[in-house]
């Protein structure tokens, strides 16, 4: 009985452990394709931005699109790894602030700010190194929870070595329990019974 209420208990450890496994690879999927959003925002606005003569309504949209890509990405990185609830939140405002700040200046095709505000938040995440740190912290989650399903399926395996040692021990005992009853009442019985 014991042995079977561990078990349930690994499993539903084991199911949770698993999920968080899958929610990390899920959360790297959506900053990948962040990452193509930004890449494709980027390239758009640094093309129009580098032509002879370019065209400021091009430029105040790829700009806009610069920004908030690149906002939405750098929130979703902080976000996978975020240490609590309020840092998560405190995530998603400062993206709002940065988004709503770049579409005030899109309304007002103000394109240079746009360029400006792009530009230092480029600067800004570059110099601070939060890619390399975000990584990391973001390998270690990945490491911790492959590493926390790994024991968890060790552990399972052991339960189940030492269930299947303990059944079959206990088959032997029963029957040589058994072989031993069934001697003794042969013995008890009448010999013309036998």
């Amino acid at each position: 009985m014991r042995l079977s209420i561990l078990g349930g208990y690994e499993k539903e450890e084991l199911a949770r452990a698993s999920e968080n496994v899958a929610r990390l690879q899920r959360s790297q999927l959506v900053i990948d394709i962040d990452e193509v959003d930004k890449d494709q925002w980027i390239i758009a606005f640094t093309q129009e931005r580098n032509k002879s003569q370019p065209n400021e309504q091009v430029l105040t949209v790829t700009a806009r699109g610069a920004v908030s890509s690149v906002a939405m990405w750098e929130s979703h990185m902080e976000m996978r790894v975020a240490s609590s609830q309020a840092h998560f939140e405190q995530t998603i405002a400062a993206r709002k602030a940065i988004i709503a700040k770049a579409q005030e200046y899109a309304d007002a095709k103000n394109w240079t700010a746009l360029a400006d505000m792009f530009d230092n938040f480029d600067k800004l995440f570059r110099s601070s190194n939060a890619l390399a740190r975000l990584d990391q912290q973001f390998s270690a989650e990945v490491d911790a929870a492959r590493t926390n399903v790994s024991r968890i399926e060790a552990e399972m395996r052991w339960w189940y070595v030492i269930g299947t040692a303990a059944l079959l021990l206990s088959t032997i005992v029963s029957n040589v329990l058994l072989e031993r009853s069934f001697r003794k009442l042969e013995r008890q019985l009448p010999k013309s019974r036998r």
